[in-house]
């Protein structure tokens, strides 16, 4: 990814002035910034406010967005914003935000501003990358910090947060991209997967290259260690990354990569990084930053699905065996320990796979939600699921459970049929919602919306399968796993859609969608 703009780096001073209901904010910017004449216009500063969104999140807004002014070596900058009637007496969050097109490249600390208060100045910038071209999109994977797209010819496009290099674009100084940037060096990827702060892609020859953070060892090399420092850094991971792609050792025959598993030629599955419940299926427990190792008496899966702590699998005569974390019973397996099972904090789990009850003609499986939630496709078009039911996930008209689990959600430590479904293809889970693309193109979601997770124009939640507003001939769809309130489909043509809360690509930089919107140049 080509450098643009300025070649030294530029500090930025802000004041904000409060009178009456009137912000002004001021400031400067040089010497340097704005580099050559043909990309000053492409500069920008922005003021954002942060807003609550329902009882559970909040997100920053943008309220004004004004031009660098060019003034011999400096560029000035003047933003102004009157408050609604009844905030006077109010104290609320501010920020300011350095843009180049849609590259987020200085954010300042939140600043609480009271009517007639006065704010120090931000911090040093850095220069922005060249974005780069895209074609259709073949799959789409979304992360906890924004979302992938598998392009068609095998390069791969993010979007999102850039904290400890999960954009993959070999450059940590970048917080943040609004549009797509290309991943460095990767031209023949076949399958991605984007995960917590970092991704992994499933190249031509069967090897596979993550990026991202180290965190217990995600990159697969046996350490929490990558090879860079990222400034950017502030989830406590001493600023260790990998703004790049890297090959995970030993995988040379990979087929599909999930979560921190890569599923191979020959039917077996892998697993690296976190072990702390029996998440690697290899009979341990309370491990961390282990490299490659196979799963136990997995030699004829033909799909895998991760999330944080549980991992699942297709074997060949479509049952489901998985193992891991079972405290919302997302095992399947009734609740309880597996064989043999003893995990930390008395976490019940299953340090090797145990089959899933009752499922006989699965084709395809699906984990997610930070309390664990497991679904799976029939080769008959319906979908069973059982786990975590707080939300509505199950699909079963509820969110009440049918049995008892240990973290005290409701719950169902076995398989119940989601109501009303009898033509889905392929099913996937988000941290409140869960989704389906049917046969007829159509995508069907359920379960929490207070984000706009259903993608059906309303922040009200449903028990049972309701259509995503507009979407007619979907392919994919992608809720992300263990932490998503955002969820993208692949068109037929190799457009995407994006709806919910997250980094959805649209253009628009207000984060959050009730309805499908277009991600900008893919399709």
């Amino acid at each position: 990814v080509a450098a643009a703009a300025a070649s030294s780096q530029p500090s930025l001073r802000a004041r904000y002035v409060a009178a009456g209901r009137r912000v002004t904010v001021t400031g400067t910017v040089g010497p340097g910034a704005v580099g050559a004449a043909g990309a000053r216009s492409r500069w920008a500063v922005v003021l954002q406010q942060r807003k609550a969104v329902g009882a559970r999140h909040s997100r920053w807004v943008t309220l004004v967005r004004g031009r660098l002014k060019t003034r011999g070596k400096s560029s000035t900058f003047q933003l102004t914003w009157t408050a609604p009637a009844g905030t006077s007496a109010k104290k609320i969050a501010l920020r300011v935000e350095l843009l180049y097109g849609a590259l987020v490249l200085h954010r300042s600390t939140s600043h609480d501003l009271i009517i007639g208060s006065q704010q120090k100045p931000s911090p040093k910038l850095k220069p922005p990358v060249a974005l780069t071209s895209v074609g259709p999109a073949t799959q789409v994977s979304v992360g906890s910090e924004g979302a992938c797209a598998l392009i068609a010819g095998g390069a791969v496009d993010c979007w999102g947060g850039n904290y400890l290099g999960a954009l993959g674009i070999g450059n940590a100084t970048i917080l943040e991209s609004r549009t797509r940037v290309q991943v460095s060096g990767v031209t023949n990827a076949t399958q991605i997967n984007a995960g917590l702060e970092g991704a992994c892609a499933v190249l031509s020859g069967g090897s596979v290259d993550c990026w991202g953070t180290p965190f217990s060892g995600a990159l697969g090399n046996g350490t929490n260690v990558g090879p860079e420092t990222c400034p950017a850094a502030f989830r406590n991971y001493g600023g260790s990354c990998s703004t790049k792609p890297l090959p995970v050792p030993g995988i040379s025959a990979a087929t599909e990569v999930s979560g921190n598993c890569a599923l191979l030629a020959s039917g077996s599955v892998e697993c690296w990084g976190s072990n702390l419940v029996g998440n690697h299926g290899d009979g341990s427990s309370g491990r961390y930053n282990v490299p490659p190792t196979p799963v136990v008496g997995i030699n004829d899966a033909t799909q895998i699905a991760a999330n944080l702590f549980d991992t699942c699998a297709v074997l060949k005569g479509g049952t489901v065996d998985c193992w891991g974390n079972n405290a919302s019973g997302q095992l399947g397996n009734g609740g309880g320990n597996g064989p043999g099972s003893s995990c930390e904090n008395q976490v019940p789990c299953s340090v090797i796979p145990v089959a899933v009850s009752g499922i006989t003609n699965a084709i395809q499986v699906a984990t997610g939600g930070q309390l664990g939630t497991t679904c799976a496709v029939l080769a008959s078009g319906a979908v069973d699921c059982w786990g975590a039911n707080a939300w509505g996930q199950l699909g079963i008209g509820s969110n009440t459970g049918t049995g008892s689990c240990p973290n005290t959600v409701p719950c169902s430590p076995t398989p119940l049929q989601v109501s009303g479904l009898t033509n889905a293809k392929q099913v996937s889970i988000g941290d409140m919602q869960t989704c389906a693309v049917l046969t007829s193109g159509g995508i069907d979601c359920w379960g929490g919306n207070e984000l706009g997770e259903l993608g059906n124009g309303t922040n009200t939640s449903s028990y049972v399968p309701t259509p995503v507003t507009g979407i007619a001939t979907a392919t994919q769809v992608d809720s992300g796993a263990g932490e998503g309130d955002m969820s993208c489909a692949v068109l037929g043509g190799g457009a995407i859609r994006c709806w919910g809360s997250g980094m959805l690509d649209d253009g628009s930089g207000s984060g959050m969608s009730l309805t499908p919107v277009g991600v900008l140049g893919i399709g």
